[in-house]
């Protein structure tokens, strides 16, 4: 596996990851500073700025995933062409979520 390759899965599992457990940490301190029912924009922009992270992270690890597979000799298996699509799998969650919310 070339280093572009691990380099992708890596920012992969970090866009899936990583603002997840972030917004949880932040959510939670927003819940303990703020007890009782309030305004729930806070939690709103949390989770859009959680989604958003995710999806850079993920339109990140597809263009490397790509710059890797440009790199592998003609005819380039199947396979490898289904691995960008899985990359750039949050992204388009991202993108629906965000035409959702804010457009709809």
């Amino acid at each position: 596996m070339s280093k572009l390759r691990k380099l992708s899965w890596l920012l992969f599992f970090v866009a899936l990851a990583g603002p997840s457990v972030w917004a949880y940490f932040e959510m939670a301190n927003f819940a303990e500073s703020r007890p009782g029912p309030g305004c729930g924009l806070p939690v709103l922009g949390i989770l859009a700025v959680a989604v958003l992270a995710s999806g850079l992270l993920s339109i990140t690890a597809a263009i490397i995933g790509w710059l890797a597979w440009r790199r592998v000799p003609r005819p380039r298996p199947i396979r490898r062409t289904i691995e960008i699509l899985v990359l750039a799998s949050p992204a388009v969650v991202c993108v629906a979520l965000m035409v959702t919310v804010f457009f709809l």
